[in-house]
């Protein structure tokens, strides 16, 4: 909002963004800063010489100041004056429109967080403040060995379908689900199909606020903004998703893409994509940034055909990919499947896991917005599916010589 009251009134009341402002064109862009993401937060006109007259206490420290030093005759002095002003403060900001080094290295000598010369874009202040406020608080709490590395790297695991129908949103979902809760795993999982995407349904979930923005624009993707955008399931799951309508056209940014998936990895042990096949032609780094590759087949002829043609697409983006080749909704001597040893022949390559044709689990757990899981936790399904994730974690399951073949084939009577 635009402030009028005198500077010694602002510790009033708790303010987390302060701006101090003196032309019109940044005036609109602080107004948008505030309307998007500091309701709360207070514009004020007069610049360098409002802020250095502001008078609050320690308490009332804003977490985000931003001052306009553009009509300052000693801008050294003054903003050595500001910072101290607004000690406590996470990021104190100072504009104007001298392109001068030298006001830089003074802001940085002074306490100050950075610099920017005007016009200032709004995207670009906002991430310089909130990348400002992550490193002040130490945002990320992930172990960190004496190389002063993570200790902890994401797995990050690319599910893809071969073509529609073939379960892969029930793959995903009920995979990083079994992550989280079976594995105990912090894990996520990410919808790129912005338009028929059904990760979020699958788990009762609003969509994601703001999900096609970061999707389609790099300065909006920053760590705040992506844990912002989560939506939890459990503790140690969470969603992003959105659900588009038909005529709104989504720009995917690679740069934008990569931002995503590296914030959202931030502190978390497995990040499961949700991936339309198309995608990875437009953005190989999808599968080349992936640990695994999930690809999610049935038996018939088309998910043959489908399967060796996007095994070399994959192998051509990555040669030697690691990847998992699942087969979904396998039903016991059904006429129109093709053998599972033919199958294999072709693909030149074992299957990971075959799992049953289970309707009545998979369609009363979608219906009701649930995983598989909490609604037949001892399904002949679950429990392959535990097997494969075991394998993807590298974690046993109760000791057992019995495979997962030989579990489904020897056993595919009751589900």
């Amino acid at each position: 909002m635009m402030s009028t009251m005198p500077p010694a009134l602002i510790g009033s009341g708790k303010v987390d963004f302060l701006a101090f402002i003196n032309d019109g064109a940044t005036e609109e862009v602080i107004h948008t800063l505030i309307k998007d993401y500091w309701p709360s937060g207070v514009l004020i006109s007069g610049g360098i010489l409002a802020a250095l007259n502001a008078n609050h206490s320690a308490a009332s420290v804003p977490q985000f100041v931003v001052i306009d030093i553009s009509d300052s005759e000693r801008p050294d002095v003054d903003i050595e004056r500001a910072v101290k002003t607004f000690h406590g403060a996470k990021a104190v900001v100072f504009i104007g429109d001298r392109n001068d080094a030298t006001l830089y290295r003074t802001v940085i000598k002074a306490g100050g967080t950075d610099y920017l010369l005007k016009p200032v874009d709004a995207g670009e202040l906002y991430s310089t403040l909130i990348n400002a406020s992550l490193a002040a608080s130490s945002y990320t709490d992930a172990p960190v060995t004496q190389s002063g590395k993570s200790d902890q790297q994401a797995k990050l695991i690319t599910v893809i379908g071969v073509h529609g129908g073939v379960g892969t949103s029930t793959i995903a979902v009920n995979s990083a689900y079994e992550m989280a809760e079976k594995f105990n795993h912090n894990t996520a999982i990410i919808d790129l199909d912005v338009h028929f995407g059904t990760v979020a349904l699958a788990l009762n979930k609003e969509p994601s606020v703001g999900f096609r923005d970061a999707l389609e624009s790099p300065s909006r993707v920053d760590t705040l903004f992506i844990e912002s955008a989560l939506v939890s399931v459990t503790d140690r799951l969470s969603v992003l998703a959105t659900e588009e309508r038909l005529d709104d056209y989504v720009k995917y940014n690679g740069d934008a893409i990569n931002m995503l998936v590296e914030k959202v990895c931030n502190n978390r042990e497995y990040v499961f994509l949700d991936t339309p096949r198309t995608l990875i032609i437009r953005f190989p780094q999808l599968v080349t940034e992936a640990t695994f590759v999930i690809l999610v087949t049935d038996l018939t002829i088309v998910g043959l055909r489908d399967a060796v043609t996007l095994l070399e697409k994959i192998q051509n983006i990555s040669p030697g990919k690691d990847v998992k080749v699942v087969l979904n909704g396998v039903r016991q001597n059904a006429d129109g499947q093709v053998s599972l040893r033919d199958f294999e022949a072709e693909i030149r390559r074992p299957v990971s896991v075959v799992l049953p044709d289970a309707p009545e689990f998979v369609a009363r757990a979608l219906n009701e917005g649930k995983p598989v899981r909490v609604v037949a936790p001892q399904s002949k399904f679950i429990n392959l599916l535990d097997v494969f994730c075991a394998e993807l974690d590298g974690s046993e399951l109760d000791k057992t010589t019995v495979s997962p073949m030989q579990k489904l084939f020897s056993k595919f009577g009751k589900k």
